[in-house]
């Protein structure tokens, strides 16, 4: 499998598909920071929600990787380029890993790239204030790593096991926007305060603030360990972490990340060993 990953890292640098997205994430890091002096400029740095602005490539990150792994991986299939690999004794497995493996480098890689754009911008603007505002920044970009490989082994599965680029990379992205749309929900459903507040008018007619109301929203229950349960499984949840400037880093989600990579891999593994190579 040495051969396989040395042979990858090598189309890695000659892909189109990779410096493409790599370009991509590094303009978006860019645009972030330039939109953080402009904010700077007209609220002023202090209260600035730092972490927003520096891990803010992690909530695009699975639709970079969904892109590149279904151009990087389809042309391999629709080329022949996997016969050939079967045909010089190369296993199906091997050829598995080797894709999931340069994948999630490539999705680390992406990170950096945003960072180098952010970094660009953000310290010829502001200076060293953009880092040292950072909340958890060594758990922050280790997670970051972590979310990238989780996607890399989703959106490797998908590429492998559909050999038409263009449909695995709609698929792919749907499938971008849904983990995203229910990392969001279930964060929102999870943070919903068990008492909220609300305005009154009282007898003098003056408006009151009146505590310590039920929230019908607070999750309580069999509906809550749902929620909790797909918070730890999604690599969307795992993703909103590094932006929280509070976030909280539970000793589960690394566990709960490598369980996903394992069982996606695996089975992403069996279904390609019995996939017809046309």
């Amino acid at each position: 499998m040495r051969k396989l990953i040395s042979a990858n890292i090598f189309r890695l640098w000659r892909s189109k598909a990779f410096w493409f997205v790599a370009l991509a994430m590094f303009v978006w890091g860019a645009t972030v920071y330039t939109f953080f002096h402009i904010n700077a400029m007209n609220m002023g740095i202090e209260g600035a929600q730092h972490n927003v602005y520096f891990f803010n490539g992690i909530l695009c990150l699975g639709a970079a990787i969904a892109v590149f792994c279904s151009f990087f991986i389809g042309s391999e299939c629709g080329d022949g380029t996997l016969r050939n690999k079967l045909t010089v004794g190369h296993t199906r497995v091997g050829i598995y890993l080797s894709n999931f493996i340069i994948s999630g480098m490539a999705g680390i890689l992406f990170m950096i790239a945003f960072w180098i754009g952010a970094m660009l911008v953000g310290l010829t603007t502001e200076g060293m204030v953009i880092l040292t505002g950072v909340q958890h920044p060594i758990p922050g970009i280790l997670c970051s790593f972590m979310v990238a490989i989780v996607y890399a082994s989703i959106y490797c599965f998908v590429a492998m096991t559909d050999s038409n680029k263009t449909r695995s990379a709609v698929i792919g992205l749907a499938l971008a926007v849904f983990l995203f749309a229910g990392g969001f929900a279930t964060q929102d459903g999870l943070d919903q305060p068990e008492y909220t507040y609300r305005m009154v008018l009282s007898e003098n007619g003056e408006y009151e603030l009146e505590g310590n109301i039920p929230n019908s929203k607070y999750l309580t229950g069999t509906k809550r360990v749902v929620y909790e349960c797909i918070d730890a499984v999604l690599p969307s949840c795992h993703a909103l972490r590094p932006i929280l400037t509070e976030a909280e880093y539970s000793a589960t989600m690394p566990v709960c990340a490598a369980g996903v990579t394992v069982v996606m891999t695996l089975g992403g593994i069996c279904i390609f060993r019995k996939k017809d190579l046309k």
